[in-house]
C-alpha cells in the first residue's frame, strides 16, 4: 500500500511539473461548423523522475484547451492519448492534434487567431490528463 501510494505521489509531481508547446500550426480549414486546424505540440519533463506509464495506460492526455495570451479561450481539442512515455529532462512530441474553434467565438478571437498563426508560441495550452481514476489540469 505504502508503494502505490508513493507511486502516485511520484507521478503526480511529474504530471504537475510537465511544460506544453506549441511549435506548429498548419491546415487551417474554414467549415460550417467553425475553424479546424492541425497543431503540432511538444510536452517537456523538466524534472529527473521520468513519466514511463505506457503498460496499463495510466495517464491519457484527454483534452488540450488553447488560450490567448491575454487568456481568452479558443478552442479544444481531443486527442485521447494513452501510453505517455517523456523521460527524465526529456520531451516527446505529438504532431497532428486536430483542433477547432467554435464558429460563435471566431468574430472576438479573430485578431488573437491571426497573430497565433503568425507566431505559434503566443498560444497557452492547459492539458486534461487522467491519471489512475482523478483528472488533473496542467
Amino acid at each position: 500500500m505504502y508503494f502505490g501510494k508513493q507511486k502516485v505521489t511520484e507521478i503526480r509531481n511529474v504530471i504537475d511539473a510537465l511544460l506544453l508547446r506549441v511549435n506548429g500550426i498548419r491546415n487551417f480549414q474554414l467549415e460550417s461548423t467553425g475553424v479546424n486546424f492541425d497543431i503540432d505540440l511538444d510536452i517537456t519533463n523538466p524534472t529527473e523522475q521520468g513519466l514511463n506509464l505506457s503498460t496499463g495506460n495510466l495517464v491519457t492526455l484527454k483534452r488540450l484547451l488553447f488560450y490567448s495570451e491575454s487568456g481568452q479561450f479558443i478552442g479544444e481539442s481531443f486527442p485521447n492519448l494513452s501510453g505517455i512515455e517523456i523521460p527524465a529532462k526529456g520531451s516527446m512530441n505529438i504532431p497532428n492534434l486536430s483542433t477547432s474553434i467554435d464558429i460563435s467565438n471566431i468574430g472576438s478571437l479573430f485578431n488573437s487567431a491571426i497573430g497565433i498563426f503568425i507566431d505559434p508560441s503566443k498560444l497557452n495550452v492547459k492539458a486534461e490528463l487522467e491519471s489512475l481514476g482523478k483528472s488533473y489540469i496542467i
